[in-house]
C-alpha cells in the first residue's frame, strides 16, 4: 500500500470533495480521512472496499497504482444489461449455462471464453 495516501487525496480531489464530504460518503469522520491522507493510519480492508464500491474505483489503482483510477462504466453496463436479459429470458438452457460458468475457476473460464469467441466468429461467417 505504498503511497496510497497520495491516491486517496487524488481521488478525493478528483471528486471535488472535502475530507468531511468524502468521509460522509464512506462512513468515516473527517479526522479519519485526514489520517489516511497523511499516512498516520493504514486503511482497513473494509474502507478500501467501501472506497472502491462507492466511488467506482479500480482497487489495483488504489492499492498499487496500476491501471486507471476508475472502473469502466461501459464494462459494468454491458454486464448489467446481459444479466438483465438472462434473468428476463425464458430460455432455461441459457440460464443453466450461465449458472454453470460461476462454478468454474479462471483457467476454465478462459477456455470457455476462447471457445465462445471462435463460435461467434464462425457464426458471423455463416451469415
Amino acid at each position: 500500500m505504498d503511497n496510497i495516501k497520495f491516491r486517496i487525496k487524488e481521488l478525493r480531489e478528483s471528486e471535488k470533495l472535502s475530507q468531511k464530504s468524502f468521509g460522509d460518503k464512506i462512513n468515516l469522520s473527517q479526522s479519519q480521512v485526514a489520517s489516511y491522507e497523511s499516512g498516520h493510519r493504514n486503511l482497513t480492508e473494509r474502507t478500501i472496499n467501501d472506497i472502491c464500491r462507492v466511488f467506482n474505483v479500480n482497487q489495483n489503482w488504489l492499492l498499487k497504482n496500476e491501471g486507471d483510477m476508475y472502473i469502466s462504466q461501459k464494462d459494468d453496463e454491458i454486464l448489467a444489461d446481459a444479466l438483465a436479459k438472462i434473468s428476463l429470458s425464458n430460455n432455461k438452457q441459457l440460464y443453466k449455462v450461465i449458472s454453470q460458468l460461476t462454478k468454474l475457476d479462471e483457467k476454465y473460464i478462459d477456455l470457455v471464453n476462447n471457445l465462445l469467441d471462435a463460435i461467434i466468429c464462425e457464426n458471423k461467417k455463416d451469415k
